[in-house]
């Protein structure tokens, strides 16, 4: 385990060293001035400005959804990277993620080449990147991302990005509350609903008629490498509040993933990261699922509650933005009362079928359809006072 942190390490080293060449690359476009952001003349000529396009990662595959969607409307979509990747590893990469995704995959030198009606940053460093290209600015928020950094030069810019006279789109409402409370009251943000496939994860109806007689429950616990997702908070919780149950004679098993496999990890058993059909297995053999949404919400939650899991959030976060409180377990740090609480719905299988039942009928007012169809009304309404 030693020896794996060391590598851990020094790869995190690497990446930090990326990283920082890169800030000098967003810093040198950071010129101070906000963009001339007229109106577009069309919306038929739209490109997508990602980092670079990965596997299995959630935030690409919603603008791969998106931009798939708007060429289904009539729109001319291109990808590209700031980061120079090749049209044929994005493709390549985008397929992976999204089997039929539509759209055009361009290197960032062909796009500075080319006149583009709309112009879409995905990211903070996106945004800066986008300057050099021609045609209405817009940015996708998908998290608030000052809030992944300590007070730092990232904290700054990624705070900066918004001021930036970009026309803001936001997933979800939380994003937009904390730009307007902490950035400027009068930045006008667009909002469309967060989404969830339910392809993906299909309703599953369960009884929770044994929960009183349970000696031992298990509890699913998505934990990563990131700040935002309380890593150190949860280990710690996770310990104390087995020590609490055990008092009441209840025996708590903590399954970990979402992070390698090889990483060490307290107070429970790490089962990495997971495939869809091992999150469903593990979704039905867990008693309750926990979730640290301390920015924008992921869809996690949303799995959680569709397989009938009754889930636990902390209430400091985003959870209520997106879902009824009615919907969870919310907690702070204090494991006594959550140990209180899950003792609670133990002995009470009927409160865990209103909390559920509070969580499905949330998930059904959300859709990739509805969100993708909002993010397109925006796209249209731009142009619709020049007809």
């Amino acid at each position: 385990m030693n020896l794996f942190k060391t590598v851990y390490d020094f790869h995190k080293y690497v990446v930090q060293q990326k990283n920082d060449n890169g800030l000098e690359d967003v810093l040198s476009l950071n010129n101070g001035e906000n963009v001339d952001n007229k109106s577009p003349q069309g919306n038929k000529s739209i490109i997508f400005v990602l980092p670079s396009i990965i596997t299995f990662s959630g935030g690409t595959t919603s603008v791969l959804r998106i931009g798939s969607y708007l060429a289904t409307k009539g729109k001319t979509v291109y990808f590209t990277s700031y980061e120079n990747q090749t049209s044929e590893e994005m493709e390549q990469n985008a397929k992976t993620d999204l089997n039929d995704v539509q759209g055009n995959f361009i290197t960032f030198a062909d796009a500075q080449k080319r006149q583009f009606d709309i112009c879409i940053a995905t990211n903070y460093k996106s945004v800066y990147w986008t300057k050099l290209l021609k045609g209405y600015k817009m940015y996708f928020v998908q998290d608030y991302e000052p809030l992944f950094y300590p007070m730092n030069e990232e904290y700054l810019l990624a705070e900066n990005s918004y001021r930036q006279g970009y026309h803001i789109v936001s997933l979800g409402g939380w994003n937009a509350s904390q730009i307007n409370k902490f950035v400027d009251a009068n930045i006008r943000v667009d909002i469309i609903d967060f989404p969830y496939d339910h392809n993906e994860y299909y309703s599953i109806k369960r009884s929770y008629d044994n929960y009183p007689h349970k000696k031992k429950i298990t509890i699913a616990v998505y934990i990563k490498n990131e700040g935002k997702r309380l890593p150190i908070v949860l280990q710690w919780l996770m310990g104390k509040m087995k020590e609490e149950l055990l008092k009441s004679n209840i025996e708590v098993e903590v399954l970990y993933f979402g992070m390698v496999k090889q990483y060490p990890l307290k107070n429970g058993v790490n089962l990495g990261k997971l495939s869809k059909s091992e999150l469903v297995k593990l979704y039905r053999k867990a008693d309750f699922g926990m979730v640290a949404s301390m920015t924008n919400i992921s869809l996690v939650p949303y799995e959680m509650l569709a397989c009938g899991l009754p889930l636990i959030e902390f209430k400091q976060g985003s959870y209520e933005y997106f879902l009824p409180k009615e919907s969870a377990i919310l907690t702070d740090f204090d494991y006594k009362k959550l140990a209180s609480k899950i003792i609670d719905m133990k002995k009470n299988p009927n409160k865990v079928e209103e909390m559920i039942k509070s969580g499905y009928e949330a998930i059904k007012a959300v859709s990739w359809e509805k969100t993708c169809s909002q993010f397109n009304g925006i796209i249209d309404n731009l142009c619709a006072n020049k007809k």
